[in-house]
């Protein structure tokens, strides 16, 4: 270009090309990662929010403290999320809880987005369920009520299992039992088929994945543990439910907690070997793709996401 000679840009006049209008369209509801040979694809079910009477153990100034050094405005709720995760192995595909299709309009995405990852539910050979909460399980069932995973073997914890179909434990769940009926309408179909197994605390499943019995939350909230060799990653459940406050303070619990010192004791264990061990977690309350590893911070944690890989 000769000297002198200035070239006119629409990149530096400040004006647009053309207008155009916003678009609708979705981002992307999957995303893939590998732990060794064996690739994890995290999928999004929705998004929700949750209120400050369902934090328990917990001081209004840290709430109001977590509102801020996350960037939410006062008052507002809590975001949360919901994720599912498929697991190749190479040999099966294993689906990680089934999402919470029904419970409201931002949420119930996991069998849309299975099948733009490529998947469809016939390729599912195993659905693990990490335990039975409607947020976990409702996708097991079509919008028809039918089975969404017809040919698919269901694996959950025997203690899970055992407590969801207790009348007596229904009968004392108070305000709760309504978590008993929604626990009972997704897995029974399946129960019915011969379709469920179940497993101890941590039963090897074969193909590089084993369960972490991960108590409290429901009496058996399980973790699933991805290996190939050295490397590692702990699919934990809920053991966070609000990213926002709980790494800061593990010792804040949930209203949907069945034991709630189990659980805190539970999250506050697992925080602890993670850090240390420096494992990469995946769970299904944080903010998709629901990938990183956890650092000590003080008496708390940091939650550090994985950077974006371009490809697994």
């Amino acid at each position: 270009m000769a000297a002198g000679v200035v070239v006119a840009s629409p990149y530096l006049s400040g004006k647009a090309m053309a207008a155009a209008p916003v678009s609708s369209a979705g981002n992307v509801g999957y995303y893939r990662t590998m732990v060794g040979d064996i690739e994890v694809t995290s999928l999004l079910d929705g998004g929700m929010t949750l209120g400050d009477s369902l934090m328990l153990n917990v001081k209004e100034s840290d709430l109001e403290k977590a509102r801020e050094d996350n960037f939410i405005k006062a008052g507002k709720e809590f975001p949360a999320y919901v994720n599912a995760f498929v697991i190749n192995t190479g040999k099966k595909m294993v689906l990680v809880d089934t999402g919470a299709r029904g419970m409201a309009e931002t949420l119930g995405h996991v069998s849309n987005n299975l099948i733009a990852a490529g998947y469809s539910a016939d390729m599912i050979d195993e659905v693990i369920i990490t335990h039975a909460h409607p947020d976990h399980t409702n996708g097991l069932l079509s919008s028809s009520g039918a089975m969404a995973f017809p040919k698919t073997k269901v694996k959950i914890a025997a203690r899970e299992l055992a407590y969801w179909f207790d009348d007596k434990a229904m009968s004392a769940a108070g305000e709760k039992k309504q978590m008993f009926d929604f626990a009972r309408t997704n897995l029974k179909p399946y129960q019915d088929k011969g379709h469920i197994e179940t497993f101890q605390s941590g039963a090897d499943l074969g193909g590089g994945i084993s369960m972490v019995d991960l108590p409290g939350h429901t009496p058996g909230h399980s973790g699933v543990r991805v290996s190939d060799g050295a490397a590692q990653m702990l699919i934990w459940g809920d053991i966070v439910h609000v990213p926002a406050l709980q790494f800061v303070h593990p010792e804040v619990s949930i209203a949907f907690d069945v034991d709630v010192d189990g659980a805190r004791a539970s999250r506050q264990k697992i925080m602890a070997q993670a850090a240390h061990d420096k494992i990469r977690v995946a769970g299904m309350h944080l903010c998709f793709p629901a990938v990183g590893h956890v650092a000590q911070h003080g008496s708390g944690y940091d939650f550090i996401p994985q950077m974006w890989e371009m490809s697994s």
